[in-house]
């Protein structure tokens, strides 16, 4: 699948653009499945995407997380399943991306 991934080659176009503009941009991705945060964490991090994964069951782990994704020099991407949908400040994020959504290039 990695080698005909027409979403995931979508998404890492678009965030190599936005990342060359400004490195110090940051992205919220949301994804239901852990299975699919975890093929994007690897997939960026292969491609030189700093990334940080916040997911239920992290208990503290997960303000840790968040933290260092607030520092500028922090992460570019927030991987985040359903748990970072409420209850978190991410007003300085510029752009929050669905990876869920239907796909159809």
């Amino acid at each position: 699948m990695e080698r005909t991934d027409a979403k995931y080659e979508a998404l890492i176009t678009f965030l190599r653009g936005e990342l060359a503009r400004n490195p110090r941009e940051k992205f919220v991705l949301f994804a239901f499945y852990r299975g699919t945060l975890k093929y994007l964490a690897r997939r960026l991090r292969t491609d030189g995407i700093t990334a940080a994964v916040i997911m239920g069951d992290m208990g503290d782990g997960k303000d840790a997380i968040l933290e260092q994704f607030r520092r500028p020099d922090g992460p570019s991407v927030l991987l985040s399943s359903e748990v970072g949908s409420e209850g978190i400040d991410l007003q300085f994020c510029r752009f929050l991306v669905n990876y869920d959504l239907p796909w159809n290039p």
